[in-house]
C-alpha cells in the first residue's frame, strides 16, 4: 500500500523550551457488537498489557497484547505495539426466507483499543503507522492523537499489509491510541492476527529540518535583497 502523508498543522513552527513526562497507565480494551466490553490496565506500569480470554459468545479466542513505554520507546519517544489473534465462531444455523432462501450471514465486529498517555514530544513530529497480518474478514487499523484521528487503512485482503504516516505538532502532555476493527460474516468460524505498530521518530530530527529550511530561505531573502 502507498504511503500516505497527511499534513495536519500549519507552518507554525514553536521551539520546545521543556518537555515533561507525565506518568499514566496504558489500557486495553475488546469490545464486540453485541455490547461485551473487557477493559485491562498497566497497573503494575511495566508496558505490557494482555488479554487471553473469549470475550461473549461469539469471539471465543482472544489473545491480545499491547507494548509500550517503558518496555518500547519512552514519553519524548513513542513506540506502541499492539498484537492479536481473534476468532469468531456462528451462533446459529443459516437463515432461509419463507421462499426458502439462503439469507446472507450478518456481521460480527470486534473493538481493539490500546491507548497510552503522558507523552511529551513537544515539538513537530511524525506519526508512522504499519500493520501486517491474515483475515478471513476484515480489518480497519486507526491511530489517534488526543482522540483525533491522525492515520486509517482498511484491508479486505489476505495476508495483508500497509503504512501510513500523518505530520502533526506534538504537545508537551498528550494521548496516543490504536484502534482496530475486525468484522466477521457469521457464516463460520472464522480468525484474523495481525501485529500493528505506532512510532513517533525523534521529533528533534523533524525540527532541526525545518530550522535548516528557514535558514536557506533566509539567506536567500538576503541574497536577493543585495
Amino acid at each position: 500500500m502507498t504511503k500516505i502523508t497527511k499534513i495536519i498543522v500549519g507552518a507554525a513552527v514553536m521551539m520546545c523550551v521543556a518537555c515533561t513526562s507525565v506518568s499514566a497507565i496504558a489500557t486495553l480494551t475488546l469490545q464486540d457488537s453485541l455490547g461485551n466490553v473487557a477493559t485491562v490496565s498497566d497497573v503494575d506500569g511495566d508496558g505490557v498489557v494482555t488479554y487471553n480470554a473469549a470475550l461473549g459468545s461469539i469471539w471465543t479466542v482472544n489473545v491480545t497484547t499491547g507494548l509500550t513505554k517503558p518496555l518500547l520507546g519512552d514519553s519524548d519517544n513513542p513506540s506502541m505495539d499492539l498484537n492479536s489473534i481473534n476468532v469468531s465462531t456462528p451462533q446459529a444455523q443459516p437463515q432461509y426466507s419463507r421462499s426458502g432462501r439462503l439469507l446472507a450471514p450478518v456481521d460480527y465486529w470486534l473493538d481493539i483499543t490500546f491507548t497510552d498517555t503522558g507523552f511529551g514530544v513537544g515539538m513537530p513530529a511524525t506519526i508512522l503507522a504499519d500493520i501486517g497480518g491474515t483475515t478471513s474478514g476484515t480489518v480497519l487499523y486507526q491511530t489517534l492523537m488526543d482522540g483525533n484521528l491522525m492515520t486509517s487503512m482498511l484491508f479486505n485482503t489476505t495476508p495483508f499489509s500497509g503504512s501510513d504516516s500523518a505530520a502533526a505538532w506534538m504537545p508537551d502532555d498528550f494521548s496516543l491510541t490504536q484502534y482496530v476493527r475486525i468484522t466477521h460474516k457469521s457464516d463460520q468460524t472464522r480468525s484474523t492476527s495481525f501485529n500493528a505498530t505506532l512510532n513517533v521518530p525523534d521529533g528533534g530530527m523533524t525540527l532541526s529540518l525545518l530550522g535548516t529550511a528557514m535558514l536557506a530561505l533566509g539567506m536567500f531573502v538576503r541574497t536577493r535583497k543585495a
